[in-house]
This record gives C-alpha cells, sequence and structure tokens, in this order.
C-alpha cells in the first residue's frame, strides 16, 4: 500500500480525481512482449508502453480496464 502522494503514482497524486484513482493492480506474467502484443492486437486502452521500473527492477506496461482503473503487466 502506498500514502497519497508518494513513489510519483499518477494514479494516488490526488484522492479527487476520476474513477480508478487509488487502485492500481500488477499482474505478472511470463512472457511480457506476448502480453503485450496481444493487448494492442485487442486495441487495449495502452496507457504506457512496456518501459524499466526502477522500483521493481522489472520492465512492465501499464493499460486502462474499461472501468478506467490502471492494471500494470509485469514480467
Amino acid at each position: 500500500m502506498h500514502k497519497w502522494g508518494e513513489h510519483e503514482h499518477p494514479t494516488m497524486l490526488n484522492s479527487k480525481k476520476e474513477n480508478g484513482n487509488g487502485l492500481i493492480l500488477f499482474f505478472r506474467v511470463n512472457d511480457l512482449n506476448k502480453i503485450f502484443e496481444n493487448a494492442k492486437a485487442l486495441k487495449a486502452n495502452i496507457e504506457k508502453e512496456i518501459h524499466y521500473n526502477e522500483n521493481s527492477l522489472k520492465n512492465q506496461f501499464t493499460l486502462r480496464d474499461l472501468d478506467g482503473y490502471y492494471l500494470i503487466i509485469s514480467e
């Protein structure tokens, strides 16, 4: 869990923001590139393409679900 405003998570900077603010779901997968390509093929709302997260020391990408919640897919 994170306190509001810590670690520069965009969803946790303002508690009065839109739906989906304050909750981030992480999913760990074995083949990040394949999952990323599948998400693109499904026209998922990709917020951030594959990048290195210095906190988790893993590559990941971020998308939003149909309700506006952030999903982080990580290796």
